[in-house]
């Protein structure tokens, strides 16, 4: 099945497509709306915080958005600085509110927001390291083991509390109290297997695009098969909608750090946006090669819930364009995945998200890519994609009456 955008011989819009470009316009302006509305409520979020972290303080005076002084009235004597620092942990960014003396050492430090499993949290905030923040200086390194101790199974956060105090307290030091500026030392690059099999997919899915290619289908497989294995079963790290949420919400980790995030969604929409291609579905997609070995097994069939099809879509798009505006609005990006990756690869997640697998894989002996289908929150958003991006080039060239782009159906 292609993604058929044809055109009535009259040369008048298809009714379908109007409706659907309309409906996609709607999507975009209540994503719009949605972040615009969880900025907001960030922000006014922040104000508690930094003035929790100046406890002291009996005035407050605000210097930006996220940054205010606070004073003694008593004796109109400065109390200190407090501002918002955030570093990335295991879930995505943690938020601190970090305050200083007028000579640079810190006052509190008091968490804020967070998108954490509570669990690696706790083991974090247990420890005492945040008491222990007290007194350091924007000079020191906030290095864990050096001068601030690790914490057994939760590396990630403690890493992201660092990196958030260390940035607040040097960005006061610099901006506020006029302090020699001090540069953020520059992370090591994160190369390693699941980078480099990543990068081989993606080739491999490039060289099963030429025409006169004889071996397309031995490619696929071999593709999927080092997907599943690779990228599902060792690393746990398939595309997921939390992935393009962080990107709406404007949480862009260290290129470093995160390579991998960054080369996983570079090649995905590369080639939906250059070549108009959803490869990442069709051969990288390590729960869709999943699927497709039960299929392989079981006989499934395409075909089957046909009248049922156009409904299952639109359900489809409704419940990810759901789960986008949750994130955007509570400013949250992993808060409404619903994705069932983790309890396929790891045997972790909640009892409802074990419920949508088993029935994922069950239903997959008989119907081929149920999941992608019908309930990856994931697919809608390509497909919008290639929406625009066949409108695009509508309005820079001539009219074309027929797009074809690949999906996971191209193989039936």
């Amino acid at each position: 099945m292609s993604l058929n955008l044809t055109e009535p011989p009259s040369g008048r819009p298809n009714p379908s497509i109007k409706v659907e470009r309309i409906l996609a316009l709607v999507a975009l302006i209540l994503i719009g709306g949605a972040w615009y509305l969880g900025q907001e409520k960030t922000q006014a979020d922040l104000r508690p915080g930094l003035e929790k972290s100046l406890i002291a303080a009996e005035r407050f005076e605000s210097i930006d958005a996220q940054t205010v002084v606070g004073w003694e009235d008593a004796k109109e004597a400065l109390i200190g600085y407090a501002t918002v620092g955030k570093g990335e942990g295991y879930g995505g960014a943690i938020t601190l509110a970090v305050s200083v003396t007028s000579t640079g050492k810190i006052i509190d430090v008091h968490l804020v927001d967070h998108k954490e499993t509570d669990y690696f949290l706790d083991r974090v905030l247990e420890s005492g390291v945040l008491d222990r923040l007290h007194g350091k200086a924007h000079t020191d390194p906030f290095a864990i083991g050096e001068d601030v101790d690790a914490v057994s199974g939760a590396t990630m956060t403690l890493r992201g509390l660092t990196q958030a105090t260390r940035k607040a307290s040097r960005r006061l030091a610099s901006e506020q109290l006029g302090l020699p500026l001090i540069r953020e030392p520059a992370a090591p690059l994160n190369l390693g297997l699941a980078e480099g099999v990543l990068v081989l997919l993606f080739a491999l899915g490039l060289v099963g695009q030429l025409n006169h290619f004889p071996h397309k289908k031995t490619v696929r497989w071999i593709a999927l098969i080092a997907a599943l294995l690779i990228i599902g079963f060792v690393y746990d790290r398939p595309i997921t909608m939390a992935m393009i949420n962080k990107l709406l919400l404007g949480y862009w980790p260290d290129w470093r750090t995160q390579l991998y995030f960054y080369l996983a969604l570079a090649g995905c929409f590369a080639f939906l946006i250059i070549r108009g291609r959803n490869i990442y579905c069709y051969q990288v997609c390590p729960f869709g090669a999943m699927q497709e070995c039960l299929a392989a097994v079981g006989g499934a069939k395409a075909n089957r819930w046909k009248k049922a099809r156009p409904y299952l879509r639109w359900a489809q798009r409704a419940a990810a364009l759901t789960a986008i505006l949750i994130a955007l609005l509570y400013d949250n990006p992993t808060l409404s995945s619903y994705e069932v990756f983790s309890a396929a690869f790891h045997l972790i997640g909640s009892n409802t998200i074990f419920v949508l697998l088993a029935l994922s894989l069950i239903t997959a002996f008989f119907i081929k890519r149920p999941w992608c289908r019908y309930l990856c929150p994931l697919r809608p958003v390509f497909d919008y994609t290639l929406l625009f991006r066949t409108w695009a080039k509508e309005a820079h060239g001539p009219r074309r009456t027929h797009f074809t782009a690949e999906s996971i159906e191209s193989a039936e």
